[in-house]
C-alpha cells in the first residue's frame, strides 16, 4: 500500500505565515503531489500553538519513502532549508504513515478547502472489525468528499488517522450529520478504546505536479 510524509510544525508566534509559505515551498520543490494545511480549531488548543502540517504523498512503496529520506539527508543544502523553518517553530517534526484505502483517494472535479483529521484509538480486539468498515465511509456519505484512513509507522501501534477533505465548513456540517448514526460510526463508537480526538485545518497549498 502507499506511503505519504508529514511535516508537524508549530510555529512560534509571528512566523505562522512564513512557516506556511515555507512549507509549501518545500513541498513544491519535492516534485511530488501533496498539500499543506493550517490549523483552524485545534484538538488542543490550551496545549500546542496552531499548526502547519505538509503532507508529501506519491510513495507507491517504503523504499520509495527510504530514497527520499536518503535525498535529503545527503544534500546539506537541503537539510539546511528545513532546519531554517524548524528554527522558527516551538516543535517540529516528521512522520510517516501508510494508506490503508488506497482505492478511495482520488475524486474528480474535486477542489477541497477542509481538512477534520480524526485520531481513533480502537480495542485491540476489534481493530479487525474496525478496518474491515472504516474503507467503506465515504460510501455511506453523500456529500462531495475525500477520505483517507492511514496508520503512522511510529506512536501507539494500534492508532488510525482518518482524514476527511471537503469543499466547505457547510459541506463538513452535513458530513458529519450523515456520519452520526451510521454503521461506520456505531462500530467506532462500539470499538475504541478512547475517544475519538478531532481536529480542523484550513488548506493553505495543494501540489499537483503535472
Amino acid at each position: 500500500m502507499p506511503y505519504f510524509i508529514n511535516t508537524w510544525r508549530s510555529p512560534k508566534p509571528g512566523h505562522f505565515m512564513e512557516v506556511a509559505k515555507a512549507t509549501a515551498e518545500a513541498l513544491k520543490g519535492t516534485g511530488k503531489p501533496g498539500n499543506v494545511s493550517t490549523t483552524i480549531s485545534h484538538p488542543r488548543p490550551t496545549e500546542r500553538n496552531m499548526g502547519v502540517v505538509g503532507t508529501i504523498s506519491g510513495f507507491p512503496e517504503i523504499a520509495d519513502v527510504e530514497e527520499f529520506f536518503e535525498a535529503v539527508l545527503s544534500d546539506e543544502s537541503r537539510f539546511a532549508s528545513v532546519e531554517k523553518v524548524n528554527a522558527l517553530c516551538d516543535q517540529a517534526n516528521v512522520s510517516v504513515s501508510q494508506i490503508l484505502n488506497p482505492q478511495n483517494t482520488g475524486l474528480d472535479d474535486f477542489n477541497p478547502k477542509y481538512l477534520q483529521r480524526l485520531f481513533i484509538t480502537p480495542q485491540i480486539d476489534k481493530m479487525r472489525e474496525l478496518m474491515a468498515i472504516l474503507p467503506d465511509m465515504r460510501q455511506q456519505i453523500s456529500v462531495k468528499s475525500g477520505i483517507v484512513i492511514s496508520r503512522s509507522l511510529s506512536g501507539p501501534s494500534a492508532s488510525i488517522r482518518v482524514s476527511c477533505f471537503v469543499e466547505s465548513l457547510e459541506s463538513l456540517k452535513e458530513f458529519n450529520s450523515q456520519l452520526i448514526g451510521s454503521p461506520v460510526q456505531k462500530t467506532v463508537q462500539a470499538s475504541v478504546a478512547n475517544s475519538t480526538v478531532r481536529g480542523l485545518a484550513r488548506i493553505f497549498y495543494i501540489n499537483r505536479p503535472s
